[in-house]
């Protein structure tokens, strides 16, 4: 693109028409002011396009016509210096924006109050830019607590979020292996308020330290909380204690991370369910911890 093919696209995306582009280059290229006649002679537009375009720029004040005595055909820019013209269609385009946004949160925000409410539903939600959005989208909406099982790669892109999360208040609650812990690049004290720590490598020697007799009840026990806390889902729940809970189960993706998917939900009974799951092993969890630190005070 030539340097007049790059100031017409951007005219247009300054709220101006490709003619209306095509018209206003025209009278800056005649020194900002032109007969209709030398503006049809500097672009591929028909006169009574020429005409059309020159009236829309009327209206939005970037031309003004026949000042010149006699001729009624004549025009010119309202504003000559490239600064102040290209300000000004700025402003033209973005003060109109700004007041329609304005307006329609307010709308917005009263029309929920009568809108009809839905069953909320379990969504999907597919790879891990997608995945990282909702996540931060659902710890900035926390009201009074969050309850997380993430591995580093999803807690890294969120520790903004978490940190805001702290300062406001909310109660933020991580499970996650020690060895976890050492892979974050900031301290646990700056994104959550309580932790639990646990050392997968510790549960088969901790299997072999308890008697003999007890152990075809605890190794199961053991054998199956090391499976879940190495290729555990992964979960991000809110306030799951009210009536308005809401939260991201990630499904990762052994191969591929990219590939991963999560089921985002604010279905109070699916995650009144996953946390009674989550509360019964992390009861387990809680008590394995404490015969760790018995069995391994000086680790």
């Amino acid at each position: 693109m030539n340097i007049e093919e790059f100031l017409i696209t951007d005219f247009q995306t300054l709220g101006l028409s490709q003619n209306e582009s095509k018209t206003l280059l025209a009278l800056f290229q005649l020194g900002g002011l032109g007969e209709v006649s030398k503006i049809e002679e500097k672009t591929d537009i028909r006169r009574n396009k020429i005409y059309q375009a020159l009236g829309g720029l009327i209206s939005k004040k970037l031309v003004l016509k026949g000042e010149i005595k006699g001729s009624a055909n004549t025009f010119r820019l309202f504003y000559s210096n490239p600064s102040d013209l290209i300000s000004y269609m700025q402003k033209s385009l973005t003060i109109p924006i700004e007041k329609a946004a304005e307006r329609s949160t307010q709308n917005l925000a009263k029309m929920t109050e009568t809108v009809e409410k839905t069953p909320q539903e379990i969504w999907m939600v597919k790879g891990n830019s997608n995945i990282e959005r909702i996540e931060k989208e659902i710890i900035d909406s926390a009201e009074i607590s969050i309850f997380s099982n993430l591995i580093p790669e999803y807690i890294e892109p969120v520790i903004p979020n978490l940190q805001n999360a702290i300062t406001r208040g909310i109660n933020v609650y991580l499970i996650m292996l020690e060895e976890e812990t050492e892979q974050l690049k900031v301290s646990l004290d700056t994104i959550c308020s309580e932790h639990l720590g646990i050392n997968a490598s510790k549960l088969e020697t901790l299997g072999k330290m308890i008697p003999v007799d007890t152990n075809p009840i605890i190794t199961p026990i053991l054998d199956n909380l090391g499976q879940f806390l190495s290729i555990r889902p992964n979960f991000l729940f809110i306030d799951s204690e009210t009536e308005n809970p809401s939260g991201l189960l990630i499904i990762k993706s052994r191969k591929d991370t990219s590939h991963s998917i999560a089921l985002q939900t604010y279905n109070q009974d699916f995650i009144s369910s996953f946390m009674y799951l989550i509360e019964f092993i992390q009861s387990i969890a809680l008590n394995l911890k404490m015969l760790q630190d018995e069995l391994f005070p000086n680790d």
